[in-house]
């Protein structure tokens, strides 16, 4: 039972167009959050399938918060429970109506941390060993490029300036 209403300048019924009551609470009228647990390595989530991290607070109690790109993909692969956490909505921008969430990061049970992490780590060196790679066969690509036009205005040179 709300301890005051008010009436509210702000808050209207979309239905009716009619302007709403606003019901105030006092401290002593309300509860801390008391976050859901993660069991067998399950983490807990939403209707929408993520977890709401508006506060630390709200981190579901046995599990941690990455912030590591492309941590679901790994996670998949080894057939570990990653959901992506929601940390705040963006109002419209860009033409987008409406607001969106902002997802940063993911939330994974304690127990897969070391695991996920080193996947990960292992997951950015292949990444930049082929970044390697293919920079340098780009290199020589252009190399080959370069010289083969050599040769062909030396043969040209050689052809029509003789």
């Amino acid at each position: 039972v709300p301890y005051k209403v008010v009436a509210s300048s702000f808050r209207t019924n979309p239905n009716t167009g009619q302007k709403e009551d606003l019901e105030l609470f006092g401290e002593w009228q309300i509860e801390d959050y008391v976050p859901p647990t993660a069991k067998n390595g399950i983490v807990p989530r939403n209707a929408y399938n993520n977890v709401e991290l508006f506060m630390d607070c709200m981190l579901p109690f046995g599990t941690v918060h990455l912030k590591l790109p492309g941590l679901m993909r790994i996670a998949s692969k080894l057939n570990i429970d990653c959901v992506p956490a929601v940390v705040g909505f963006d109002t419209a921008k860009g033409g987008r109506k409406g607001s969106h969430p902002l997802i940063e990061g993911f939330v994974v049970c304690k127990e897969f941390e070391g695991t996920l992490r080193d996947a990960w780590a292992a997951e950015q060196e292949n990444i930049a060993k082929r970044e390697a790679e293919r920079r340098i066969k780009r290199i020589y690509g252009n190399w080959k490029r370069l010289i083969r036009g050599l040769f062909i205005k030396q043969k040209l040179a050689n052809r029509f300036i003789d």
